[in-house]
Formats: structure tokens, C-alpha cells, sequence
């Protein structure tokens, strides 16, 4: 994949029966800003591995149905003022429940 200073990562698009998207509010943001739950590819984790896990930490439980996975990788950059702190962008495949 791309630069060493990229993170690789998963990002969960969680559907319920009625097809309503989850897009939770992030407490950590001033702005009210919100998303769907996401996270960082840890040691030898696999995608789905990895969303599994970070539905378990973000919503409080991994009882999905994993019903489709991206075809490939999207890269992006993240904003300056917060790339010169952590990382310089994400990898991260999508993976829908």
C-alpha cells in the first residue's frame, strides 16, 4: 500500500433491518462532528477482524452480519494541523453489515 506514514484501517457502514444507517456523534469533537464507527488495523488483524473489533469498543457489541467488503483500498489525507501530530493519512477498506 501507500506511505509508511499512512495507518491502515476499517471503517463499518452498520445497516439495521430497515435499512437506517448508523452515524454516531463523536464525543471528542467540539464541533459535533459525526461518523460511523472506524478504526485502526492492529498487528496481524484481518478487515473484518478489525471491524468486529471496533464495533465491540465503539457500539458495544460485534452481532452483525458482514454482507459485503470494498473491492479495494481507499487512501486519503488527512487535515495538516492534525497530520503533523499523528499520521499523514488512512488506508482503509470498507466493510458493510
Amino acid at each position: 500500500l501507500g506511505p509508511a506514514s499512512y495507518r491502515l484501517g476499517v471503517g463499518v457502514m452498520l445497516m439495521n433491518y430497515y435499512k437506517q444507517v448508523l452515524v454516531a456523534r463523536r464525543l471528542d469533537n467540539p464541533n459535533g462532528a459525526w461518523q460511523m464507527p472506524q478504526g485502526g488495523i492492529q498487528g496481524n488483524e484481518n478487515p473484518t477482524t478489525s471491524a468486529r473489533r471496533e464495533l465491540r469498543e465503539e457500539i458495544g457489541t460485534d452481532n452483525v452480519k458482514f454482507l459485503a467488503e470494498s473491492k479495494g483500498w481507499y487512501e486519503y489525507d488527512l487535515p495538516e494541523d492534525l497530520a503533523r501530530t499523528i499520521w499523514n493519512g488512512q488506508f482503509k477498506e470498507m466493510v458493510d453489515c
